[in-house]
């Protein structure tokens, strides 16, 4: 039975459009400018600065258009500024149609760049009072040489980037920078992507269906990763040469299961460990907190008909942590997860989640008396080691303008987070449980997250060998 992901249409708010398209230019000039000239050093790292300006445009963009119920210390005043400004561009946008604008094009966007102006402002007076909320507001960008110092041993970042039609990648460790072009056509990994998606929703089919045509399924999905493989590792293997990769994916290659990609004979789980980050400036930002110490876990379930396995679940992660707080069905209430979580130095949820297409910083996971919402997790404090959703799918059809994955993942990270382990699609409730209970072990025996992560994937395939099962679980942020 699969653990559902629910879908709401409810509330539409437009979202101010990013201008990622400047950024992207600009990279574009620079990596032209690499490939003819003998300073081809200072125009990567100057094409990579742009791309990350890029990434964080579309942080500012889409978070500029939420204001959280964060009880910051900043001018009350200020704040109900802010969140005046917020609504009256949220409702200029929406009132500027195609049609409106063919009217009377120059007035909506002067109008809004003046509001814009002014939040940013307000903004800027908030930063004294408040600078982690500001800091994920507005995200600054971290030099190339500063990355390439905070990398863990033995790491390798890969920072893939479109521009219009070409993918490319930054392959970064601590000693060397080099860009990889033209790996592939975009369209080639819309393509894909859609491929995939459709083997993955051949397992909403009947049980009876799935395990009638289980070889098939299994053929066809290690097909769909070969040409994933093909398009984005590929052309990079060679550079590949550490135990650990940090993904950082762009666009359509935020859904991909890079650690399931296939390469004919093995997938990419079982040469590295690997973990994603939204950017490598929200990296660095995860990378400088210092872990937690000396606090006890949380483990949250909230069981009902359609996923039942959670019971099972939150049992087997009771004996493996004895000194676990733990809140079960109703007794897992807003209230009390709010208080606990604050003192907690890693938690588990496991329960249904919705995800927002139209408003991502509203989506939410259920509890026993309601939802947390993104919006929730800004007025709150979860500074783990590790924050776990296992039964969240980040969502697999939203792709902000500029870039970003917004909703709950940055909920969680402004809230205080370090790591995150989530997952691409709806999950299967038995699987899931054997992999949080192999993952948790191996952490606890001493490994990184990542590593356990991919021991835990690497064990659960002998019981569970498709790739639906074992690979929807990712690491995003300090692995």
């Amino acid at each position: 039975m699969s653990r559902s992901y629910l879908e709401r249409d409810d509330l539409k708010v437009a979202f101010l459009e990013g201008k990622h398209v400047v950024f992207e230019s600009l990279a574009r000039i620079a990596l032209d400018e690499a490939e003819s000239s003998e300073a081809s050093a200072d125009s990567i790292t100057e094409a990579f600065g742009w791309c990350e300006r890029s990434k964080a445009r579309g942080l500012i963009d889409l978070l500029s258009g939420q204001v959280s119920k964060i009880t910051a210390h900043a001018d009350k005043s200020l704040l109900n500024r802010v969140r005046r400004l917020h609504e009256e561009l949220n409702s200029r946008h929406i009132r500027a149609t195609a049609e409106t604008r063919l009217l009377n094009a120059a007035a909506p966007g002067a109008d809004v760049d003046l509001k814009e102006n002014e939040l940013s402002k307000i903004l800027g007076g908030l930063s004294d009072a408040d600078p982690e909320y500001v800091s994920l507001q507005k995200v600054s960008v971290a030099s190339l040489d500063k990355i390439q110092q905070s990398l863990p041993k033995d790491t390798t970042l890969v920072e893939y980037f479109s521009i219009g039609q070409e993918v490319l990648a930054f392959v970064i460790d601590s000693q060397q920078v080099s860009v990889v072009r033209r790996l592939c056509p975009s369209k080639r990994v819309d393509h894909l992507l859609e491929c995939l998606r459709f083997q993955l929703d051949r397992f909403q089919l009947s049980p009876e269906y799935i395990k009638r045509h289980e070889q098939v399924l299994s053929v066809s999905m290690q097909q769909q990763l070969l040409d994933l493989y093909r398009a984005l590792v590929a052309p990079i293997r060679h550079q590949l040469n550490t135990a650990h990769l940090i993904i950082v994916p762009h666009g359509a290659l935020h859904y991909l299961p890079f650690h399931a990609f296939f390469d004919g004979r093995q997938y990419l789980t079982d040469a590295y460990a690997i973990s994603y980050a939204p950017s490598a400036s929200v990296l660095q930002h995860c990378l400088e907190k210092a872990d937690v110490s000396g606090s006890s876990p949380l483990v949250v379930g909230v069981p009902d008909r359609n996923a039942p396995q959670i019971r099972r679940e939150i049992k087997q992660l009771g004996s493996l942590f004895p000194d676990a707080r733990r809140l079960e069905g109703r007794r897992a209430t807003r209230r009390v997860f709010r208080r606990k979580s604050a003192s907690a130095d890693f938690i588990h949820i496991a329960t249904h989640a919705v995800f927002r297409k139209d408003n991502p910083m509203s989506s939410a996971f259920k509890l026993g008396d309601g939802w947390i919402s993104a919006l929730d997790l800004y007025g709150m404090s979860c500074a783990a080691n590790l924050i776990t959703l296992s039964g969240c799918s980040t969502g697999m059809q939203q792709v902000a303008g500029g870039d970003e994955l917004l909703g709950l993942v940055r909920g969680f990270l402004y809230a205080g987070a370090r790591s995150l382990l989530l997952s691409l699609w709806p999950v299967h409730d038995e699987s899931t449980a054997s992999l949080m209970s192999h993952f948790y072990r191996y952490w606890f025996e001493g490994a990184t997250k990542a590593v356990a992560l991919q021991r835990a994937a690497i064990r659960l395939r002998e019981d569970f060998p498709h790739p639906f099962f074992w690979a929807p679980f990712l690491i995003v942020g300090k692995p």
